[in-house]
């Protein structure tokens, strides 16, 4: 136990200073420090065969001068042993991310709005005070923009009670505050595409394009990207009735028809029997009782 918390404490500096991309392993590896076992031993070995095949991976960090902070902030549901959620995310200010933070969620939540909620009002202090903090240095923010992926936990903290209902009441506090920051100016939310959400990298394993895309973006080796309008729907608003075909024991217009072999007894009481050769018995007239 104490050469596996040693190992994971060296690379929680390395992911300090140099790797943000490795923040989600070592978030679940530093609360295994006091009792690892062989699985355990084994995530630690993959993440540290990781760090040496990417060991030429840079860190790269700098501002496209448009006075927009960005924040990508996503949380997972009940992803903990003690059913509690993980909050994730970051910030750009054009290439890289110099603040990020993957973080156990310290209260359990009841649907993954509340867990939405929760996860932006884990990042408000620190989404609150790097405006602050460039504002004292003499640059000029233009936005403090907020990009979460659940348009429910957006409304709810636009709106404040306004959106409110008996499910959500008991956590007022936390989402009220995020609404009167966004009165105030200091933050916008936005919505993002879940395939687009930077933030998703910290809440849970990623793997393949994914995982590159993401990882790619938060190292700097590629500007972060704006999230797009997200995917659309099938059909572009046409209706596609005439290409779908019927079902088995439904006609086109979705009215139901006998099947082969069977009975059916319809709403005037009238028992029709198809043979297997498809021909109509004839019509045999049953009394309704009430």
């Amino acid at each position: 136990a104490v050469e596996f918390h040693n190992l994971v404490a060296k690379m929680l500096h390395a992911t300090k200073r140099a790797r943000p991309d490795t923040c989600t392993a070592i978030a679940f590896l530093t609360t295994r420090v006091r009792a690892p076992d062989k699985d355990d031993w084994t995530k630690l070995v993959h993440l540290m065969k990781y760090l040496r095949s990417t060991r030429t991976l840079p860190l790269i960090l700098s501002a496209n001068g448009s006075g927009i902070l960005k924040w990508w902030v996503d949380a997972s549901f009940a992803v903990h042993p003690n059913m509690r959620g993980h909050s994730g995310g970051g910030l750009s200010l054009g290439r890289g991310f110099p603040i990020v933070s993957s973080t156990k969620q310290k209260l359990n939540t009841r649907s993954s709005t509340e867990n939405e909620i929760v996860g932006a009002d884990d990042f408000m202090p620190a989404i609150c005070w790097t405006r602050y903090f460039m504002e004292a240095q003499g640059y000029q923010v233009q936005d403090n923009i907020l990009f979460q992926d659940n348009k429910s936990a957006i409304l709810l903290e636009k709106n404040g009670k306004a959106s409110s209902s008996k499910r959500t009441k008991h956590i007022n506090i936390r989402y009220f505050f995020i609404t009167d920051r966004v009165k105030a100016g200091d933050v916008s939310l936005v919505w993002c595409p879940t395939g687009d959400m930077i933030g998703d990298f910290m809440t849970k394993p990623l793997q393949g394009a994914l995982f590159r895309k993401f990882r790619d973006q938060i190292m700097g080796v590629i500007p972060a990207r704006d999230p797009g309008p997200g995917k659309p729907k099938p059909g572009n608003g046409k209706s596609d009735t005439n290409k779908l075909k019927p079902r088995k024991g439904k006609r086109a217009n979705g009215s139901l028809v006998p099947l082969e072999g069977r009975h059916h007894r319809s709403v005037l009481g009238v028992v029709t029997k198809r043979s297997k050769d498809r021909r109509p018995s004839t019509h045999t007239r049953v009394r309704m009782t009430p």
